[in-house]
């Protein structure tokens, strides 16, 4: 089987994905139109639209033709092909196979995460900007539901799928372990790490305050501020430190702290364990928030023993659940006819609140899209609440 996977480069997901499917015996051909950011690593990819100045209408239209013509399936991460995801019509219409990887703010609308992050009573995902626009909304709902509808398996997780309907699977981030070098050797005086890709949204401020706070205590740690660094360089850090700091407003973590952990590297982050059951019972990181990471740190810098025993926990269990190559097995399985997809997001259905009368009428819109679907006529209970009908 021959394997597309782009378009956009999240945390250097694609190329990682990538080797995952060669491990397994299948070929590749990987694209992308843009980085999530500009230390990512994008060397790996067949083709950088961006580089070659086709990052347009016809170079994507280019693209496409070459990808439906050689390849058998396609794994998308948030972006497609065409602007308005006719290009999953086409695949479908097709018979490929797709699988489209919902990663974030792709689909993410943070006014109904806000929602559901008060009823677990979650610190709030922070922003510098967002834009709370209809067109904001529309963008998102209309690949959600062209997703919904065309996609042979989505992979998704809790909190991204506060607009979702559709049954999904959660593959996990893709950690390619020839990348990292394990050093479980723990300091007596820790190196304690943090570097956001996004101050606001980690919650960098409240880590920097504990930082602080424990300086003044004369609590006995290093500390290095990791940022706007490439991420070749970002690796090597993750196995020179004892103490990764990681995000402490988005719940389950990301794949910085699945990297970190695979070099032995003690990981604190905001895991929810509380939240959909999706934390494996056997994660090893220290989950903390901005309210109680400054307690949670000062006792782990003090528990020497301790901290030799979570680092060597660390990369097994990266090993068990986030190996590139466990990860694209998971993606070949979803593909097959007999998948059962294994979470029901029920957060829009039976929760969420509109904020206004226009964008109750959006969701409707698209939620018509995939209401003609034999799994949405399955699950979904018909009605009508709070402006939104079903």
């Amino acid at each position: 089987m021959k394997v597309f996977i782009g378009l956009t480069n999240i945390a250097s997901q694609i190329p990682d994905l990538a080797k995952g499917f060669q491990a397994l015996g299948h070929q590749t051909f990987t694209a992308i139109n843009s980085s999530h950011a500009n230390i990512v690593d994008s060397s790996e990819v067949d083709i950088d639209l961006s580089k070659e100045n086709l990052n347009n209408e016809l170079g994507r239209k280019l693209l496409f033709e070459k990808a439906l013509n050689e390849c058998d399936a396609f794994v998308f991460l948030w972006s497609c092909f065409f602007k308005d995801f006719s290009d999953l019509r086409i695949l479908n219409r097709n018979s490929k196979k797709v699988c489209i990887y919902f990663v974030g703010n792709d689909v993410r609308w943070k006014p109904a995460c806000d929602q559901e992050f008060k009823k677990y009573k979650f610190p709030l995902i922070e922003y510098q900007n967002y834009f709370r626009q209809n067109n904001t909304i529309e963008h998102k709902l209309k690949y959600l539901r062209n997703a919904e509808k065309y996609a042979t398996s989505i992979s998704s997780s809790p909190a991204t799928s506060h607009l979702g309907l559709r049954p999904y699977f959660n593959a996990g981030t893709p950690i390619n372990l020839n990348d990292f070098m394990e050093n479980c050797d723990q300091r007596g005086k820790p190196l304690i790490i943090h570097t956001p890709s996004n101050q606001n949204f980690k919650g960098t401020k409240y880590v920097i305050e504990v930082i602080e706070c424990l300086k003044s205590e004369k609590i006995e740690f290093d500390f290095k501020f990791l940022e706007n660094i490439p991420y070749y360089e970002v690796k090597n850090w993750y196995s020179e430190a004892d103490i990764l700091i990681g995000q402490l407003l988005h719940p389950m973590g990301g794949k910085q702290e699945k990297e970190a952990l695979a070099c032995g590297t003690i990981v604190m982050s905001h895991t929810a364990r509380n939240y959909h059951n999706v934390i494996q019972p056997d994660c090893p990181i220290v989950s903390v928030t901005p309210d109680t990471l400054y307690e949670e740190l000062r006792s782990i810098i003090k528990n020497y023993e301790l901290r030799k025993k979570i680092a060597k926990m660390g990369r097994p269990y990266v090993e068990k659940y986030y190996s590139n190559i466990v990860v694209a097995k998971k993606i070949l399985d979803s593909l097959e006819d007999n998948f059962t997809p294994s979470f029901k997001p029920m957060f829009f259905r039976d929760n969420y609140t509109p904020e206004s009368y226009c964008s109750a009428q959006i969701c409707n819109k698209y939620t018509e899209i995939v209401k003609d679907c034999n799994w949405y006529k399955l699950i979904i209970k018909p009605g009508v609440r709070d402006g939104l009908i079903f």
